[in-house]
């Protein structure tokens, strides 16, 4: 209550002579104000000024991704059912299955026919193959895909979108050729 009568007392010594009782009530009750806007306030384009005589930098074009090549194969139904070597269990209707000697389980890698154009990316989930120059086998749906079933092997560009992680020992195809089946 002291200072409220303090703070009344300060206001109508210091109000001048022409301002009316009802002026000093709004003011210690807090009414009575319009609503103004800040001095301060910024334009939206406050930045553009200062920015303009900045030269923009030009975003450098992306460069085409390079492609290796390499000789394909495919495996199909008979392996149906029985488990890659990265414990993934292989169906030929599945077009998301490569194998290679050496790649990391989990490897995305994306393959382009480059006599059709069709492309594919597959994820490396076998070992091999071991057989002459090939350096994938994809499934049997992945070379439908890649337009090369009826050929049975295409030379095929690649190149690796994703490298994974899951590396295990590289694939020693002298050894499995010298195994004997029973």
């Amino acid at each position: 209550m002291f200072f409220s009568r303090l703070l009344a007392t300060l206001l109508l010594v210091s109000t001048p002579v022409e301002a009316q009782p009802n002026e000093i009530e709004n003011l210690l009750l807090g009414t009575g104000y319009e609503e103004v806007e800040p001095v301060y306030q910024l334009p939206e384009t406050i930045f553009d000024d200062i920015y303009a005589d900045l030269e923009e930098v030009p975003t450098p074009p992306k460069a085409e991704p390079e492609y290796d090549t390499a000789v394909a194969s495919y495996y199909g139904r008979g392996f149906n059912g029985r488990p890659t070597a990265s414990g993934y269990v292989f169906q030929a209707s599945d077009s998301d299955i490569v194998a290679h000697r050496e790649l990391p389980f989990g490897t995305k890698v994306e393959f382009v026919n480059p006599r059709t154009g069709a492309t594919l990316v597959v994820t490396v989930r076998d070992r091999g193959p071991c057989h002459g120059n090939r350096e994938f086998d994809l499934s049997e749906a992945a070379a439908q895909r890649l337009d090369f079933r009826n050929a049975g092997t295409a030379t095929l560009e690649y190149r690796i979108v994703e490298m994974g992680g899951r590396p295990y020992p590289a694939l020693n195809c002298s050894r499995i050729r010298n195994l004997r089946y029973g």
